[in-house]
């Protein structure tokens, strides 16, 4: 390891945050999710009640807010080539442009609330206790139901496949073939069942799911946070205070953070599991529901039940290159 690469490593396991502003959100709720948009890094979406609400990240002006006649469930960021679009589920889900501040389609197939969606190119996951769902955004419609029940979804970084978490903490995989992702117009919707089941090390209701390079992250409701795959278990830790907070993990791969129910975002290595920062603040007195790394890794966001918006900066001085020669 020559002494760029230690001082690299340096950065990200002595990285040290510090509070630099407080929002104060008008959700009048607790805010559920933090979500930055993972191609437009200034772009900051929040959700709580029936309300969503849009920021810029740069001071953290708000540029956008949609409010609906009953509370939102879940949201997803959707890509699209001339605009931005935001997912927000209810029975339905309603696709908001950003560009046009309105929502521009409305799906509609789900028969009980949407529990969690997922988006890739033109194509939009959804999961529900009546099914999941695979929709095609330009042709504007369902064409693949999955005949099982999941509170979380997950597409894979190649689109190839999905991962569907249960409340009883079982993990299915989903094939997407090409026919799926592409389909003829007014074709029928195709029915699956054919799911292949993993071994999951979670025995709860699964509350988060990412990918590494080489393995899934998961979390589940009583605080089991693993990262696995088929072959191997490479840690397994438990989080006191558990809350539906989800993971978040870091662009570079490496970190991940999770809020708790007494106000503490915790920062862990996603290599080993290791605790690398706990983030509180004497202000902070209630559960965090809802946590973000920006895409630079320079801010860390969270938000929870006492409806305020943190935004923490990460602070680092690079010490002389002469202690590690």
């Amino acid at each position: 390891m020559d002494i760029s690469d230690q001082v690299q490593k340096k950065q990200r396991t002595e990285r040290d945050y510090r509070l630099k502003r407080i929002i104060k959100e008008n959700h009048l709720m607790p805010i559920k999710r933090v979500w930055f948009h993972p191609e437009y890094p200034n772009l900051l979406m929040t959700l709580g009640a029936n309300q969503m609400n849009l920021y810029d990240n740069t001071h953290l002006d708000m540029l956008s807010q949609y409010v609906h006649a009953e509370d939102l469930s879940s949201c997803c960021w959707i890509r699209h080539p001339e605009d931005v679009w935001i997912a927000l589920g209810t029975k339905d889900i309603h696709i908001v442009s950003v560009a046009y501040s309105q929502v521009s389609l409305v799906l509609k197939g789900h028969t009980d609330t949407i529990l969690d969606m997922d988006a890739f190119e033109f194509g939009l996951v959804s999961c529900a206790s009546d099914a999941i769902r695979l929709w095609h955004l330009l042709q504007e419609r369902e064409v693949a139901l999955f005949q099982q029940s999941a509170s979380i979804v997950k597409i894979h970084p190649s689109g190839s496949y999905f991962l569907a978490g249960s409340l009883g903490g079982s993990l299915q995989k989903w094939i997407l073939d090409q026919q799926l992702l592409d389909p003829p117009e007014n074709s029928p919707i195709e029915t699956f069942d054919d799911f292949i089941p993993l071994d999951s090390p979670h025995n709860a209701s699964i509350q988060s799911i990412d990918f590494t390079k080489t393995h899934i992250l998961s979390k589940s409701s009583d605080g089991k946070v693993c990262l696995w795959n088929d072959t191997e278990i490479v840690f397994k830790i438990y989080l006191d205070h558990c809350t539906p907070c989800r993971l978040d993990l870091c662009s570079s791969l490496d970190l991940f953070c999770v809020g708790d129910a007494e106000g503490t975002v915790s920062i862990y290595s996603s290599v080993n599991g290791c605790l690398l920062q706990q983030v509180d603040h004497k202000r902070v007195t209630k559960r965090i529901l809802g946590c973000a790394f920006s895409s630079d890794g320079e801010h860390l966001l969270f938000a929870g039940d006492q409806g305020l918006l943190w935004r923490y900066m990460f602070s680092f001085q690079i010490r002389s290159l002469q202690k590690f020669a």
